[in-house]
Parts: C-alpha cells; sequence; structure tokens
C-alpha cells in the first residue's frame, strides 16, 4: 500500500469480509452434518471471488487517492515557448536627465547640454548669475536662445551679449559665474543644476571703449529748445549715455549733479532739451528757466566704470517758459515705412513735433494683424523725438508679445509704432512684412 487511507480502508474490508464467511460456516455446523472439504472448498472460492473484488476496490481508491493529489497539487504550466507571453516594458523617461557642461578653450568657452526632442520644446536659454548658484530663465536673464533642437552646445566670447540678471552686458574677466541651462516648453520651464566656471584674465570685448579725450559734447539753439550732440561710443561694453545738466558747476557729471534722462542705446547721439525738461537730482529745481546760464555733459557708463566729457554751456531763450504747447499730429499723419536694407529691415516713422509727445514703442507681432502697445509688448522705447527709424537685425530682444524674443528669417510679421503721449496714445496703421532669406538668426 503507498497511502496510509488506502491500508485502512483495504484492512477494514478484509475484516469485514472475514467475519461474513465465519458467521456463515458456523450456521452451516449448526444446521446439520458437517462436509469439511466442500466447506474449505466453497470457502476458498468464496475468498478468491472477494480477492478479485478487493483487488478491484484497491484500483478504484488508488484512481481515487490519484485525483485528490491532482486536486491538491496542479501540475506546473509550462508555456509554449514559441508562444511567449509579452512582457511589459520598463518605463522610459522621455525627457532625460538634463545637464550641462563647461570646457575652456582657446576660441572660448564651449557649453554643452542634454539633448531633448520633445515636439512642446520651444528652445533653451543659456543663463549666468555672479551671486545666485542656481540661476535660470526668467529671472536670472539669459545669455542666448537656441530654438533649434539639434543645437547642443555653444561657444561663448567676450563679445556675447547678456540679457538681464546681474551678469552686465558683456562677462567680464577673472570673474566667477554660475551657469545652467533652462528648457523652455509650451507649459513649463525645467533649468540644469549649475557649474561654476571662472572666466580668464584674458577674456574681454575685442572693441574697447573709445579714448575719453575724443568723448566730447557739443551743444546749438534749434527754435525754442537745446540740442545737445555728443561722440556715438561704439563699444558693446557701453551701458548708456547720461544726459547731466547743473546750473553751477561747469563740469556736471552723474551721479553727483543728477541726470535728466538715461539713453541705453548706443546709436541715440542726441537729445532735445525743451521747456517741460525736467532735471533729477542735482542743483536745478525741476525744469528749466527762462534766459538762464545752463552747464551740460554726458556721462559714458561702462560695465566697469564711466567717463564724462568736458562741460559746455548755453542760455536758454527768452521764450522758454510758457512756450506754446504743440498740439499732436492728426493720427491720419502718422505713418510706418518698411524695408529691407542688406539682409536687415529698417523702420523709418512720421516725426511728432508735439510738446506733449513722451516717446515711442517699435511694436511686432507674428499672430496679430493690429498690434499695439502695450497688449503686444514691444522691440524698444524711444524717448528721443529727433529719432524716427530703427534697423531690426535681431541684436535687440523682444519684450512681451508673442515673438518668443527674436526673429525669424521668411517670416510674416505685422510692424506698428504706438506713438505715446502726456494723456493717450496713438498708433499707426499696421505694416505687413517678409523677413528675408538671410534675416541674422540669435542663438
Amino acid at each position: 500500500m503507498r497511502h496510509p487511507l488506502k491500508k485502512i480502508l483495504v484492512g477494514s474490508l478484509g475484516i469485514l469480509l472475514l467475519s461474513s464467511l465465519f458467521f456463515t460456516s458456523v450456521a452451516a455446523l449448526t444446521e446439520g452434518e458437517v462436509d469439511v472439504w466442500g466447506s474449505i472448498t466453497a470457502l476458498f472460492t468464496r475468498v478468491n471471488s472477494q480477492e478479485a473484488k478487493i483487488a478491484d476496490l484497491e484500483q478504484k481508491i488508488d484512481d481515487l487517492l490519484d485525483q485528490l493529489d491532482t486536486v491538491k497539487n496542479p501540475p506546473e504550466v509550462i508555456e509554449d515557448p514559441q508562444d511567449p507571453q509579452p512582457e511589459e516594458p520598463d518605463p522610459v523617461d522621455p525627457l532625460p536627465e538634463r545637464i550641462v557642461n563647461a570646457q575652456w578653450t582657446e576660441d572660448g568657452l564651449k557649453v554643452t547640454w542634454t539633448a531633448v526632442s520633445a515636439n512642446n520644446l520651444q528652445g533653451v536659454k543659456i543663463v549666468l548669475s555672479r551671486s545666485h548658484d542656481a540661476p535660470a530663465y526668467p529671472e536670472d536673464g539669459y545669455l542666448t536662445w537656441i530654438t533649434n533642437p539639434d543645437i547642443t552646445s555653444k561657444l561663448i566670447t567676450p563679445n556675447d551679449t547678456y540679457h538681464g540678471g546681474d551678469v552686465g552686458e558683456h562677462l567680464k574677466p577673472n570673474t566667477a559665474y554660475y551657469l545652467a541651462v533652462t528648457y523652455v516648453f509650451d507649459d513649463e520651464k525645467i533649468t540644469t543644476p549649475a557649474v561654476l566656471i571662472k572666466t580668464p584674465s584674458d577674456f574681454s570685448t575685442s572693441n574697447p571703449p573709445l579714448d575719453p579725450s575724443k568723448l566730447t559734447l557739443s551743444v546749438k539753439v534749434v527754435e525754442d529748445r537745446i540740442k545737445l550732440m555728443w561722440t556715438p561710443e561704439p563699444s558693446a561694453n557701453l551701458l548708456g549715455y547720461k544726459v547731466v545738466l547743473s546750473a553751477t558747476n561747469p563740469n556736471p557729471s552723474y551721479p553727483d549733479d543728477g541726470y535728466l534722462v538715461w539713453i541705453t542705446n548706443r546709436e541715440t547721439t542726441s537729445w532735445v532739451i525743451d521747456s517741460d525738461a525736467v532735471v533729477n537730482g542735482g542743483d536745478i529745481d525741476g525744469e528749466l528757466s527762462p534766459n538762464t546760464t545752463y552747464y551740460a555733459a554726458i556721462t559714458y557708463l561702462y560695465d566697469d566704470g564711466k567717463v564724462t566729457t568736458e562741460g559746455v554751456s548755453f542760455i536758454t531763450p527768452a521764450s522758454f517758459e510758457g512756450s506754446e504747447e504743440i498740439a499732436p499730429l492728426d493720427p491720419e499723419l502718422l505713418i510706418l515705412n518698411v524695408e529691407i536694407v542688406e539682409n536687415v529691415l529698417k523702420l523709418s516713422w512720421t516725426p511728432e513735433p508735439s510738446t506733449a509727445l513722451v516717446g515711442v514703442k517699435v511694436v511686432i507681432s507674428e499672430t496679430n494683424p493690429t498690434p499695439s502697445y502695450p497688449d503686444d509688448g514691444y522691440l524698444t522705447w524711444i524717448t528721443d523725438p529727433c529719432v524716427t527709424s530703427w534697423i531690426v537685425d535681431n541684436t535687440t530682444l523682444y519684450n512681451g508679445g508673442d515673438l518668443n524674443g527674436f526673429l525669424m528669417p521668411e517670416t510674416t510679421y505685422t510692424f506698428v509704432i504706438t506713438y505715446i503721449y502726456e494723456d493717450h496714445k496713438v498708433t499707426t496703421l499696421p505694416v505687413t512684412f517678409l523677413t528675408p532669406s538671410d534675416f541674422p538668426i540669435t542663438q
């Protein structure tokens, strides 16, 4: 027997069979003459018959026990090797870990970053900061804006212009910076961990400032106004000009004598002073007086210093006070013209002689057929009424609107000029223009 239960069942059945044979034999003895051999023969015959039954019963019990084993221990299911079950793939991050590296070469600082091919990637911004160890766009400005996802490196040179943040217009020599890359997506911005770099001592721009002795200022009276004209400074180190006036100092300078206006456009080399001019700080109490001698100078502010021209004197006209105000032009006379000059665009517009004019905004849009400031941002803010043209060549970052910073070649844009007056604003009729195929791309 191979199973305890089977032993028990067979033993019990054997006892029952022997009992039945014993009691039958006794009954035969009590009724008459005993046939010993007949009884033995019959007994063995019956025993043989019972053994056959027991053997048959054992086989049935074996079959039942096999079924019980199958239920308690089901056989292992082996998959057909020709038809394997598919395995669940490990999840893949569609945006891998983003890192930035920087290495100095003979030509400058080579910055590389992780490539990202996501469809919603607008571009990447290279960001630096002198004080923030985790710089990011837009809080810390940016050095360059790259919209081609195949470009994953940039060579930074001393002449590259920085926009915003605490860097200044250019990186300075022998200075430590934190550097990172911000990935700009449709709905979020992700910035890499920053790396620390330090510019070498010979890291400087190739166009140094002009000799200070060559920076001059001249003045002349134009009708009822005073026009100041000075030497342009082409150096990329220039941050801007401060027009400085004083009633007592023959050689005024910023910041000691305050300033009349702050000009950040290097191409602006003149300024008109009228009766509405208001000086900030210094010894002039607000507006200028008629028939009065004043001194003027221009302070050139650079990344790392300042230079002031020698002062010039002028006398305000007798009609300077309470001069007749010039009303704004009819809005229909304010016209914008756009033309191609070499591979860039030149915008020119109607000059506005009104004393109520505060300045003009150059406005551009890719999607709005009738853009206007402030809804569509602006390219530049011009407060000098003598400036009536502007070159659009992607050297100036666009502020706001739908341009994402810079214009692209072979793209149609709409241009307008918004004239800002003391109490209202007027926008010219829009001009739609296609940028040339070789229009400069800023990266």
